[in-house]
């Protein structure tokens, strides 16, 4: 494998980990999540911040996407594919979700009743909700099999598989899950470095 076949990966993982915390930071400081009422308003317009919100997912699709190719490819963790799928799935599933019952509260809210209201509101809950939980199974199975396949040299492997392991318990405790902001960046970081490195280095580490 040639050393800039993952670059774009690379690239990618590190732009994620400086947008994903940056966004949720900013969301939190405009007060999104203050009151009820403040996040019902944010379902009525869509604007900049969904926008950065469908980058970030679309960036987290193709890091999961090209973490995937350099395991099963060329470090040979077939069964790792599984549950990378899956944590593609679900962000997919988040992010156009999502986004897209905000595009739709933004143009037809005035058009449609209270009872719509309340299921939209409803259905972005349980999409972020279920999504997180998908996303705690996901990565810790990721981690468990990535440690358990990891050659007994492979420090940087074995890093990434417990920072996953760490990250996916707190997604999947749904009430620890805002420690992900920190948690995340963690994780591309080491991503970042496999992307950014022969796999035969990665394995001599």
């Amino acid at each position: 494998m040639k050393n800039n076949d993952f670059m774009g990966a690379g690239i990618a993982a590190i732009s994620l980990a400086v947008l994903f915390p940056l966004y949720w930071v900013y969301i939190i400081s405009t007060g999104t999540f203050d009151s009820g009422v403040n996040y019902y308003q944010t379902t009525l317009e869509f604007g900049f911040d969904d926008v950065w919100f469908i980058l970030l997912g679309v960036l987290s699709i193709f890091v999961y996407w090209s973490l995937r190719k350099v395991l099963d490819n060329h470090l040979g963790y077939g069964a790792v594919g599984i549950p990378i799928t899956i944590a593609i799935i679900a962000c997919g599933v988040y992010t156009f979700g999502l986004a897209g019952l905000d595009a739709f509260m933004s143009i037809f809210s005035s058009q449609v009743g209270l009872s719509t209201h309340k299921f939209i509101l409803g259905s972005q809950y349980l999409i972020g909700v279920g999504a997180l939980i998908v996303f705690g199974i996901a990565d810790i199975l990721i981690g468990v099999l990535v440690l358990k396949n990891a050659d007994h040299d492979s420090a940087v492997l074995k890093v990434l598989a417990i920072v996953m392991i760490i990250q996916g318990i707190l997604e999947l405790s749904v009430f620890l899950s805002p420690l992900v902001i920190g948690v995340f960046p963690i994780t591309l970081i080491i991503m970042s470095v496999i992307f950014l490195t022969k796999p035969q280095a990665i394995e001599v580490v």
